[in-house]
């Protein structure tokens, strides 16, 4: 039979060579933001450095952040956990490398565990006055009711304040940037109750056949799509059918959602996002709520500080594109694409912790 089983447990006994990397991976994110705070030339250069993705590629580069490079030897160790996980599923508990790999995952475990700690905080956060740290707890592309017009949001629930960003267009290969819509410390934000609701803008009514015709649609541009990758004809009469299809699957995304989400600041204004599923609602209700109970001070930022805070957003983000099937691989399997809420009732046997399960 052949083994390898000694190999993973050689390999998880030398995970302790990462240790002065994550010791030090604070430092070095600090001194990056400040280099980029101080350089603007810098700034540029850390978010646009070229890596050569495998040995084979010689010519192929893939663009990743400073921050991107600084967290893949962490990352690694995420992903030799979950293969090691994997490949123990799949050995017989007679096999001479179940005992082996067993004590693999458990080194590669409890050095995950301990480095998580350390390192999550850290990449989810930014610094504040007084040496407080802001943390990011949810993101997510909202529909926001504007005068009427339905606008595509990003919007940034943070341990102190509710963002709601713009995303910029992006052209001749600059990094993404978002812009600024408005923001509302916690401690002013309410939700509308219904007596208020009734003075709140109506939402425009989408037929349920005009949704449908554009999903028809949508469905007939990618065979489309496919019978122009099969018959091998040019690029260009691709590039057009995926420009289509971004244009009528972005239109179905704005129109879908039905359900208004509502948020009252103190100084008068209100705004009306509308959700697609009452569990995504509630749960933003419920995670907001939560928070409120560790805030007690009102505040405004600055427009540095708000500017700053914009421009984190970038890095903070947790869903960095939106569901378009434009945004997949060329290599991807072809389907339905797009955000899934899953409730889990309940859950018994989990090998890993739940961080690591989501991740």
């Amino acid at each position: 039979q052949q083994r390898v089983g000694d190999l993973f447990q050689k390999l998880a006994s030398q995970l302790g060579v990462y240790r002065a990397f994550v010791d030090n991976y604070g430092v070095a994110m600090e001194t990056a933001e400040k280099c980029c705070q101080a350089n603007a030339q810098f700034a540029e250069i850390s978010e646009n450095l070229r890596a050569r993705s495998n040995k084979d590629a010689k010519d192929q580069t893939t663009k990743n952040s400073l921050e991107t490079l600084l967290y893949k030897p962490v990352d690694r160790v995420t992903r030799s956990t979950l293969v090691l996980h994997d490949l123990l599923k799949h050995t017989p508990s007679s096999h001479p490398d179940h005992p082996l790999l067993q004590d693999a995952l458990r080194i590669s475990q409890n050095f995950l565990s301990s480095i998580n700690e350390e390192i999550t905080p850290r990449r989810q956060s930014m610094t504040v006055k007084k040496g407080e740290h802001r943390q990011l707890l949810k993101d997510s592309f909202m529909v926001e009711l504007v005068e009427g017009a339905r606008k595509l949001r990003h919007v940034f629930l943070f341990t102190d304040l509710l963002l709601c960003t713009k995303l910029k267009k992006q052209s001749g290969g600059k990094t993404q940037q978002y812009d600024c819509k408005w923001y509302i410390p916690l401690t002013d934000l309410s939700f509308q109750t219904v007596d208020e609701s009734e003075a709140a803008p109506s939402i425009p009514l989408v037929l349920d056949e005009e949704l449908d015709a554009m999903k028809i649609k949508i469905s007939q541009i990618k065979n489309d799509i496919q019978r122009e990758k099969r018959a091998n004809k040019g690029s260009k009469a691709i590039e057009r059918l995926k420009k289509k299809l971004s244009e009528q699957e972005s239109l179905l995304l704005l129109m879908s959602p039905s359900m208004a989400f509502r948020v009252h600041n103190r100084n008068g204004k209100s705004y009306t996002f509308l959700i697609s599923s009452d569990y995504e609602r509630a749960e933003w209700r419920e995670n907001i709520r939560e928070q409120q109970k560790k805030c007690f001070k009102s505040f405004s930022l600055t427009s540095v500080e708000l500017q700053m805070l914009t421009n984190s957003c970038v890095k903070l983000q947790t869903v960095h594109s939106i569901p378009l099937t434009i945004n997949k691989e060329d290599d991807e399997s072809p389907g339905l694409y797009g955000f899934l809420n899953v409730i889990v009732h309940s859950a018994t046997g989990l090998a890993l912790s739940r961080v690591q399960i989501c991740t």
